[in-house]
């Protein structure tokens, strides 16, 4: 916790983004993993394809939900897990938000190994309040799900409604254990 009043301009201030280097190695190792482990097809590898992306690599299992990874040059990786829900390990990367490297990997760790193991959820959903795109990744002992409001219009809002993705299969043939 910190002392004193907030310092506002942290918020605009990036001290060392090289500290989320070993975001792209644990990436490195998890998609070398994966490959090893699971029955994927790998597409991509050096063609970045987006601005400010060094390289992007997706795989897509014979059976589930499929992953794209790309490296930033910031350093950080954006993942899109399924169809539609992306997330980006910083999700920031500011002195106030302050997101530690470990923390990251543990959670992009845990969210893909989630995936493979058939526990992902995506859904486009329509409540009182509007539509949504919700996802969900269940644990061991817990859940990470949220939700972002699709506006009028926006092509997504005419998408199947859920999706319950099932595990990706082992290249031995049997169903998935960890990532």
């Amino acid at each position: 916790m910190r002392d004193g009043p907030p310092d506002h301009d942290a918020y605009e201030r990036v001290t060392n983004p090289e500290r989320f280097r070993p975001v792209h190695g644990a990436a490195d190792a998890l998609v070398t993993r994966l490959e090893s482990d699971y029955q994927v097809e790998r597409n991509g590898g050096d063609d970045a394809g987006y601005e400010g992306v060094t390289r992007q690599v997706e795989l897509v299992p014979s059976v589930g939900a499929p992953l794209v990874v790309r490296w930033n040059d910031f350093p950080g990786i954006s993942v899109r897990y399924g169809r539609w829900h992306d997330e980006h390990f910083p999700q920031c990367g500011c002195d106030a938000c302050d997101e530690q490297p470990e923390e990251l990997i543990r959670d992009l760790e845990r969210k893909i190994a989630a995936v493979v193991r058939g526990r992902f959820t995506e859904a486009v959903v329509t409540d009182s309040e509007g539509t949504w795109l919700t996802f969900e990744f269940r644990y061991e002992g817990g859940r990470s799900c949220g939700k972002g409001r699709l506006r009028q219009g926006h092509p997504l809002r005419n998408e199947p409604g859920e999706i319950i993705w099932p595990a990706w299969p082992l290249r031995n043939g049997s169903a998935s254990g960890g990532a």
